[in-house]
């Protein structure tokens, strides 16, 4: 588990382009720094790339930026943050191109979702309404 290399981002980037190409997704979603930074180009960290719809290349494909699944292993609480990118992008797959009246604020918009700082605890209910076939659907 290391960051790719400059070198190797360079080389895979084609290949991932010609993939996406073929592919057509309905919504593109940058899950860590490296992803998001390859995708779009840019420098810019999560947190300045997160909330907001960004477009993959010329392809013109909605691409959202969350954080990396492992960093979610290691910091608990950024789960929300992610849940809300999540929401995010479905809003977007179903239509709505308002990000402001879709990227949730408050803890009320999280639902039946409750987290714990604590990794043991398996009493957590994880339902999730977001259906992922839409959002990777190869149209």
């Amino acid at each position: 588990n290391r960051d790719p290399m400059g070198e190797e981002v360079i080389q895979c980037e084609p290949y991932l382009h010609d993939q996406i190409e073929h592919i057509k997704p309905e919504i593109i979603v940058a899950m860590g720094r490296f992803a998001a930074q390859a995708l779009l180009k840019s420098t810019a960290s999560i947190a300045e790339l997160r909330g907001q719809r960004h477009e993959y290349s010329d392809l013109k494909i909605p691409l959202i930026v969350t954080y990396h699944p492992a960093y979610l292993l290691r910091s608990l609480l950024e789960k929300k943050k992610v849940w809300k990118d999540l929401q995010f992008a479905q809003s977007l797959v179903d239509g709505s191109e308002n990000e402001r009246s879709v990227w949730p604020r408050d803890s009320a918009a999280y639902g039946p979702f409750r987290y714990s700082s604590s990794c043991g605890d398996r009493t957590k209910s994880h339902i999730s309404p977001i259906d992922p076939e839409r959002i990777l659907r190869i149209s």
